[in-house]
């Protein structure tokens, strides 16, 4: 390893260690809180991260501050349903 590499090692072991799949498809399943109102898209927020959203099937609308469970991604957006 280079020197720059060395360095950076401890803040990137992490994503070698654990489930294979990992990254968004962790997301499915967790809870948050919607920042926007989802009317049917906006913004929520899961864990320390901020996600575009849209409501799943079904459900027309989320108030601002409603806590959501994300139930699948669409892409880079997650599909969500108040909790």
């Amino acid at each position: 390893l280079g020197e720059h590499d060395r360095a950076r090692a401890p803040f990137v072991a992490h994503a070698y260690v654990g489930n294979a799949r990992g990254g968004l498809h962790d997301l499915v399943g967790k809870r948050g809180v919607a920042e926007s109102e989802l009317a049917p898209s906006g913004t929520v927020r899961v864990g320390a991260e901020r996600w575009r959203a849209e409501c799943a099937p079904g459900v027309a609308r989320i108030a601002a501050g409603a806590g959501v469970r994300v139930v699948a991604l669409e892409g880079l957006t997650a599909v969500v349903e108040a909790a």
